[in-house]
């Protein structure tokens, strides 16, 4: 379906309510349009304002105060324990999410009433009233239910002065007990139970709770809103007697004192490093023990308001929370190994950009732990930050970084509003900056696309757009005014993983195109117009996250495939002795071979045969271990069929090569597969940015532990196809034909074209590590 363009309007709304709800004083329609006067004058902002009563009243006190007007709320339905609330918008416009959610009390991790502000319905009141591009703080703040509170000096001794002056207190006169768990003085109790006395009555309504109810009934309700909360007024001293309020109001005033004394020197860590609410706003207490090295993050109300001198300062560690911290699917005990700050440090703006985020330690099983190359969260997608001329990337705070997800995995959207130093600032998707005098860098981490791993429900798909002729996106592959394109996202895809800095020509109804990946246009041939496309994630909530992850990896079903393609399956081979209807994709065994065994003697001598010929006989083999992965095997096999298909059906050259390792890795691997980015350190990656395999066992012993008796090195099946030059500038092979955009790359890279020694491979499925050979040097020592 085609996304509808955005009303320009609308989203200075948007913008409006975000700045009222960040500001905890009045603001003027003046001090407002400072932050679009760049765009409109102050009579045509106004204008616009009071165009929309429902969520603004311009005050008529001499300043034009704004005051913020909004309906939101969650529905009562929803959020009762006896009903459900079948209706949907238009007929529900209440939020189908925990009330207590909205105000950050509930104490259940799996509520039954959700904590999901991304579902359809949510996301269409939230647009319904403006507030979809909003951060979760700043809509739990407009949602938020207030609740009545408890007079806390009715509840001791010196007792409330508002009965000794005959004023009506606020507060409730209710036993406190009675209402927050159970009062054991019962009817004898000095302090009231009555639900029906009217002063009570008119306070409850005043905070919209029903009292035309039994009293046990809104006693349960009572029970419910205190649950994480004694409801004791302990902010306000107007109930107190004369002495207490004295001693309170002085209390106050030392406080507030020293933390104005603390936060001038601790205001920028304690905003940009701590986990204070928001960033460049002090703390209201004292400053957590917690380490403020693990809660890096933007502003939690999302409108984010970053000090003056972020840019001249260097952040202590580049990632907001260890990068090998807990995992979402483990216990608070069971932590990963981390790297120490200065391993850490060291993840600098282009390691960033070669980054993912690992799947593996998504579902709680990287092998590589603290040596892993890619990122470790907590979802498929992470979002950071860094300031310009800083090489410190920071993470996105979680509740940020769903809300930015979902934003920007609408083709529409082109830009992302935020907050600095009270000014409204713009990230521009197509720069990843921010417009401004404040420029920061943004750079979205995310699993490894659908089409390399495909096994894989959590790897991202990316959807492919393009704008049509009323200007909305539209799907590749989808009919949109009696058009259709004879490519689908999932070929789009596949080229622009072969290519990114390619073309792709395809032919829809008589017509010849051109697909421009670095430019991001299509391009008619013969009319040689052009229209604007992009490529942008399917969105994926935390709910979504958490069933995906329980899925597992599967196996395409034979004859299903993009555009109806027919799929071919990968078999095992014969070797692994697995039926038609075993699991291939869950399989993973290492077997030991036993030369002795005739059924293995032959597949023994032949990977013998091969090692030995370049090895001294001072070479001793311990134990030859055939690697069985059913997940490594279908991607290899899968990109063989691919590249096939790419060279007119034609075989693609493979061959059996050697890769030198340390035992360190050698289960990673064998889970794993090779992680290229962590290969070429030792040589240099003089040929290339990739992973480094030989025809020559003896060049690869040079990459073993030296150290270490008993040496490792794998035999790996590798798609060589056609090979170019290798040059350590490169990060994918170079095109066959250099003055054509359109023309495919080579398959991989080598030292030598005439007489090859070292390959490079720059994509993990074109690699599978067949055979681990462990062995020693023996040497006869004569006295």
């Amino acid at each position: 379906m085609a996304a509808k363009n955005q009303n320009p309007a609308e989203e200075i709304v948007r913008r409006v309510i975000g700045l009222l709800l960040q500001h905890a004083e009045p603001l003027t329609v003046s001090t407002i349009h400072q932050h679009f006067s760049r765009v409109m004058k102050k009579k045509q902002f106004e204008k616009i304002l009071r165009g929309y009563p429902d969520h603004f009243e311009i005050l008529d006190d001499g300043c034009s105060t704004v005051k913020l007007v909004t309906s939101l709320n969650y529905c009562k339905m929803h959020c009762s324990k006896n009903s459900n609330c079948p209706g949907h918008v238009p007929y529900c416009t209440g939020l189908h999410i925990c009330k207590f959610y909205m105000s950050s009390k509930c104490k259940f991790k799996q509520c039954h009433f959700g904590h999901d502000l991304t579902t359809s319905h949510n996301m269409s009141v939230l647009k319904e009233h403006l507030v979809d591009g909003l951060p979760v703080p700043l809509i739990q703040k407009i949602a938020e239910r207030p609740i009545p509170r408890i007079c806390k000096f009715y509840n001791v001794e010196a007792g409330c002065r508002n009965n000794v002056k005959s004023r009506q207190c606020p507060n409730l006169h209710l036993c406190k007990h009675y209402v927050v768990n159970a009062c054991k003085f019962g009817k004898m109790c000095k302090r009231s139970h009555n639900l029906t006395d009217q002063g009570i009555l008119s306070i409850l309504e005043k905070y919209g709770i029903e009292t035309k109810r039994t009293p046990k009934e809104i006693l349960a309700d009572l029970k419910d809103l205190f649950q994480d909360d004694d409801g004791s007024d302990s902010e306000s001293a107007e109930s107190a007697p004369e002495s207490l309020s004295s001693r309170t109001k002085l209390a106050s005033v030392n406080r507030s004192r020293h933390l104005s004394e603390h936060d001038q020197s601790q205001s920028f860590h304690g905003s940009l490093l701590g986990p204070g609410p928001q960033i460049g706003v002090p703390f209201a207490g004292a400053r957590p023990k917690t380490s403020p090295l693990k809660a890096v993050r933007l502003d939690q109300s999302g409108v984010h308001v970053l000090p003056e001198q972020f840019s001249q300062m260097k952040v202590a560690v580049p990632v907001a929370r260890s990068a090998r911290g807990v995992s979402p699917s483990r216990g608070a005990g069971q932590r990963s190994r981390s790297r120490s700050r200065a391993e850490k440090s060291q993840e600098t703006m282009k390691d960033i950009s070669q980054k993912y985020v690992c799947i593996y330690n998504l579902v709680g099983k990287c092998s590589y732990g603290a040596r892993c190359f890619n990122y470790h969260c907590e979802l498929p997608y992470q979002w950071m930050f860094r300031a310009k001329g800083s090489e410190d990337w920071i993470e996105v705070q979680p509740a940020e970084n769903l809300l930015m997800e979902l934003n920007y995995s609408d083709p529409s959207k082109e830009d992302y509003f935020i907050m600095v130093s009270g000014r409204s600032i713009k990230l521009d998707y197509s720069t990843m900056t921010t417009i401004g005098d404040h420029v920061l860098m943004f750079h979205r981490l995310s699993t490894n696309t659908s089409i390399v791993m495909d096994t894989q429900p959590l790897a991202t798909k990316w959807i492919w757009y393009w704008k049509n002729q009323v200007g909305s996106w539209s799907k590749y592959g989808d009919e949109d005014h009696g058009y259709k394109s004879s490519l689908c996202s999932h070929e789009i895809e596949q080229a622009f993983i072969n290519n990114p800095e390619g073309q792709l020509e395809f032919s829809t109804a008589g017509h010849n195109y051109v697909l421009n990946f670095q430019e991001m246009v299509q391009s008619n041939l013969h009319y040689k117009t052009k229209r604007a496309i992009r490529r942008r994630p399917e969105f994926v909530d935390e709910k979504e996250f958490e069933m995906r992850k329980k899925q597992g990896k599967s196996q395409p079903m034979p004859g299903i495939g993009p555009a109806g393609a027919a799929v071919d399956i990968p078999r095992p081979p014969a070797a692994w002795s697995l039926r038609v209807s075993d699991d291939l994709i869950n399989h993973y065994r290492i077997i030991q071979l036993d030369k002795k065994n005739p059924a293995m003697r032959q597949e023994y001598q032949e990977i013998e045969d091969l090692f030995c010929k370049h090895l001294p006989s001072t070479v001793t083999i311990k134990s030859i271990e055939r690697v069985e992965n059913g997940e490594l095997w279908h991607s290899y096999e899968s990109k063989k069929i691919k590249m096939r298909k790419k060279n007119s059906n034609q075989d693609v050259k493979e061959e059996r090569l050697f890769h030198g390792t340390k035992g360190e890795i050698v289960e990673a691997i064998f889970r794993q597969g090779f992680d290229f980015r962590l290969s070429g350190k030792e040589s240099g990656a003089i040929h290339g940015k990739g992973s480094y395999f030989s025809n020559s066992s003896e060049y690869s012993n040079h990459y073993t532990d030296l150290g270490q008796n008993t040496k490792m090195m794998f035999v790996a099946k590798v798609l060589i196809g056609e090979y170019a030059k290798g040059d350590k500038s490169y990060t994918r092979p170079p095109p066959k034909d250099p003055s054509n955009r359109t023309s495919p790359l080579y398959d991989s890279c080598v030292d030598s074209v005439k007489t090859p020694k070292i390959f490079v491979i720059f994509q993990l499925d074109q690699v599978y590590p067949e055979y681990l050979i462990k062995y020693e040097y023996m040497y006869d020592i004569q006295v």
